[in-house]
């Protein structure tokens, strides 16, 4: 039994370098004997009373296992390279998954935060176009609402005075702009800066005749019944448009319009110039949609370079003359009168030449009328600009179908700016006429009442002030007995319309649309 044992405990020592046990004998010196044990062969365990054998003595010395030099129950652990004593060996695959784990926890989390960045990006942005669409789409009804600024649309009430003292319109207490109620989204005629404009009343009374030249040289007619002109909504919405067939046209020509009745037909005439300074036309009845071919008015006399004097008349009437007049400034710098006779004369052909004006300053506009008082005289009126004073010269005939005299004065206070427009319109009851210009001084807005008895006392006319106006031509007619439309265009190159009051108070601001 004691070799059995000896052989166990070599077996056991031999062992110890390559792994781990339980339980380990500790070596004691040998020769040395414990207390209460007389069998010199046997040394007591440290934990147990057992004998073991000692049947080599040295084997079990402190020098043959120099690493051990005492054993306990849990012997220490060995650390092998490529582990750390906290993590057994096992545990390092488990660790590797557990980083990998997070490492991809940390990928999600970084594309998740990126997702949510461009989502809230995108989100900004779409809204943003959202609402500036939003804007963009209510900005005309209410950009019409108001009279821009770089314009100086004219949006007070003129304010009445003489003509020797123009009233300042900001302290009159009607100076407020009438509130428009509009406010559905437009389509603002667009026309080619400094466009000529002409109006005329239709000739059966049903609304306004509107024409205008757009960026590539075209020409357009709209029509405007009466219930729009005599509405305050923010825009005159057109219900009829059309692009004349004409070609040729000079770019910024000025234009001139007339209605009226010519052997029961209602006819509309407009007059133009083309590039090479002539001056065209061309007619219209209700008969027929389609347009005359573009007649010439005179093949002597063009158009003064740049000029804005263009103007005509018409008048039919039971007895004495019954035609169209037509007034322009001349390459020579004078100022002529061309008519056409309806009796006696071809529309078709070149007309026969009138009155001839001097002293005319050829870069400013004109204006001209043709109408009766109450039934007791024929009179035709014309206006333009003397060469020699900034003040307005007033031409009429007095004339039953034939040339008595023309006579002329110069309208006191008057005071025209160089290179701008004029406008007349006249009311249905053919006792009044309303002029319009630019002051001289401030380029306001101003219009003169007058009589059409042109043998009235001129210098007691009222004389209305509104806004300022920019470059721009004008054109006017009567709505009715107490109110007038003019026509101007603002710097956006937008067209409007202001209705005024023959006392001179605004009833409308108002963008023309198509």
């Amino acid at each position: 039994m004691s070799s059995a044992i000896a052989s166990m405990s070599d077996a056991s020592f031999k062992s110890r370098e390559g792994s781990q046990h339980e339980n380990f004998p500790i070596a004691v010196e040998t020769g040395k004997q414990w207390p209460g044990y007389e069998d010199p062969g046997l040394h007591p365990h440290e934990y147990h009373h057992e004998k073991i054998p000692a049947s080599n003595p040295e084997d079990h010395a402190p020098e043959a296992v120099p690493h051990a030099a005492y054993y306990a129950r849990h012997p220490p652990e060995v650390v092998y390279p490529g582990q750390t004593q906290d993590a057994p060996p096992a545990a390092a695959p488990q660790a590797t998954q557990r980083r990998g784990r997070r490492k991809l926890a940390i990928i999600l989390g970084a594309i998740i935060v990126l997702l949510v960045i461009v989502a809230a990006v995108l989100g900004g942005v779409l809204g943003s176009r959202a609402r500036k669409d939003s804007a963009s789409s209510n900005a005309p009804a209410s950009a019409n609402s108001t009279s821009p600024t770089n314009s100086a649309t004219p949006s007070g009430s003129a304010s009445g005075s003489s003509p020797s003292s123009s009233a300042n319109p900001s302290s009159s207490s009607n100076s407020s702009s009438p509130s428009n109620s509009s406010t559905t989204s437009i389509n603002p005629i667009q026309a080619i800066g400094k466009t000529g404009l002409a109006s005329a009343a239709s000739a059966d009374g049903t609304g306004m005749l509107t024409y205008y030249q757009t960026s590539n040289g075209s020409v357009f007619e709209d029509f405007y019944p009466n219930n729009v002109l005599n509405s305050t909504e923010s825009a005159y919405q057109a219900q009829g448009s059309q692009m004349l067939p004409i070609t040729n046209v000079m770019q910024g020509s000025p234009l001139a319009a007339v209605t009226y009745v010519n052997q029961g037909a209602v006819t509309r005439h407009l007059f133009y110039v083309i590039s090479s300074g002539s001056i065209m036309h061309t007619f219209s009845t209700a008969a027929s949609t389609s347009w005359s071919s573009p007649g010439l008015i005179s093949s002597d006399d063009t158009l003064f370079p740049g000029s804005p004097a263009l103007c005509a008349n018409a008048f039919t009437n039971s007895t004495g003359f019954k035609g169209v007049r037509v007034y322009f400034a001349n390459a020579n710098g004078g100022f002529n009168e061309y008519r056409w006779d309806q009796g006696s004369s071809d529309i078709t052909k070149t007309w026969w030449r009138g009155k001839q004006y001097s002293n005319v300053n050829p870069n400013t506009g004109c204006a001209s009328s043709m109408n009766t008082n109450g039934g007791t005289g024929t009179w035709t009126h014309v206006w333009f600009q003397n060469a020699t004073s900034s003040n307005i010269a007033h031409y009429f005939l007095a004339n039953d179908g034939e040339i008595v005299s023309w006579k002329s004065d110069l309208t006191p206070n008057a005071a025209l700016k160089t290179g701008s427009s004029m406008a007349v319109s006249v009311d249905r009851s053919g006792q009044k006429q309303y002029l319009f210009f630019q002051g001289a001084q401030d380029s306001n807005l101003r219009m003169f009442s007058l009589s059409t008895d042109p043998t009235t006392d001129v210098p007691t006319a009222p004389m209305y002030t509104f806004d300022q106006l920019g470059q721009s031509r004008l054109a006017a007619i009567a709505v009715n007995s107490s109110a007038q439309v003019v026509l101007f265009q603002d710097g956006a190159g937008e067209l409007k319309a202001q209705s005024v009051s023959t006392q001179g108070n605004v009833l409308a601001n108002a963008t023309l649309a198509q």
